[in-house]
């Protein structure tokens, strides 16, 4: 299922595809006009801290505009007509989380999960469209091994607490409200979601902590957020404000983001505006276009700058533009932001209709 781009991968739920089937949205044209809630999701996503580095305002302004023609073409989906209210209350959800909707042991929201009017067996392309929220298949193989081919699906019931579910929910589809698929046992199950307190036990997807807990991965309980100076063993172990950063050979403690300087292992280790280049640690951050020089300090607007040994030191990739030939995997060669590589041709994602 094709969705909007998480502000971190693996996270922010997959909101969807994007035309209806045996319908298209050509370049540059929206099939709605641009919602507000659009425009605030985006910014919860995609405008704050938690997205590291700020990129130039220019180039955030030309990304929301095509994040906001995707938007817009999911609301005009058939069976969409509650899609907005959904989204305005993830958004916010989202936003109260603050950093820690980044981190991965943190529960996708309750208002995040975005269902539709369209009944059990209605053909669809995004769960958006289902009264059960869910739609399969969306898309498969094209067959060329260098992109994805989209496949018009159709609208399946929920599974019931305690039957059998499967991590992807796309293909055997989606546990009932207030459950979720717990594939941390041999054989899955859809079990209900119970937030935690304090020292309640953690660690499987139906045992989430409640907010301003963390999951202890050792003690395997739910553990309140550490402040200022604490030691973390684990990211989430520390404040939304804080960080956990080790330094030389002590243990790593929670602290305010890093200043220019700071030691550092990653972006979301040093202050707003400041990147993370391991050898001189939190450094001011340039932005640089294909066929620039990139590294740690100096980030491709589009694309990502190559690794070496883990390190990212290259040549920012050159940008596919919408409709031009693209390959899976050439990294000397990107389709621009919020594009992808379907049959073959780099397309902005609800530009394609499923077949």
């Amino acid at each position: 299922m094709r969705g909007f781009p998480p502000a971190r991968a693996g996270l922010v739920p997959a909101l969807g595809v994007v035309i209806a089937c045996g319908g298209s949205v050509s370049q540059g044209e929206s099939a709605a006009q641009t919602s507000p809630v659009c425009d605030y999701y985006y910014n919860v996503l995609y405008g704050t801290v938690c997205s590291g580095p700020a990129m130039p305002s220019v180039e955030l302004l030309r990304v929301q505009a095509r994040f906001d023609e995707i938007c817009s073409n999911i609301l005009a989906l058939p069976g969409t007509e509650n899609t907005a209210q959904q989204l305005d209350a993830c958004a916010s959800a989202l936003a109260a989380q603050g950093c820690n909707m980044n981190a991965a042991t943190v529960p996708t929201p309750a208002e995040c999960t975005v269902t539709g009017a369209l009944a059990t067996g209605s053909a669809c392309e995004s769960g958006f469209q289902c009264a059960s929220g869910s739609c399969a298949p969306s898309a498969g193989d094209a067959g060329d091994g260098n992109s994805t081919l989209q496949r018009c699906g159709t609208c399946q019931a929920t599974i019931a607490s305690g039957q059998p579910c499967s991590a992807d929910s796309g293909s055997t589809g989606r546990c009932e409200t207030g459950t979720v698929c717990d594939y941390s046992v041999h054989k899955p199950v859809c079990r209900p979601i119970v937030y935690g307190d304090v020292g309640a036990a953690c660690g499987s997807p139906a045992a989430p902590c409640k907010p301003g807990l963390y999951c202890d991965n050792m003690a395997r309980q739910c553990t309140a957020q550490q402040d200022e100076g604490a030691v973390c063993l684990q990211p989430e172990a520390c404040k939304a404000s804080l960080v956990c950063v080790a330094s030389g050979n002590e243990r790593p403690r929670c602290q305010n983001p890093g200043q220019v300087g700071a030691s550092c292992e990653s972006n979301m280790e040093c202050a707003p505006s400041l990147g993370c280049d391991p050898t001189r640690g939190c450094v001011a951050v340039t932005w640089v276009k294909s066929g620039e020089p990139c590294n740690g300090a100096a980030l491709c607007l589009v694309g990502s700058c190559p690794q070496a040994d883990g390190v990212p030191n290259g040549v920012c990739p050159a940008i596919v533009p919408d409709g031009q030939d693209c390959t899976a995997g050439d990294t000397a060669h990107t389709c621009d932001t919020l594009s992808e590589c379907v049959n073959g041709r780099c397309q902005l994602i609800a530009s394609t209709p499923c077949r």
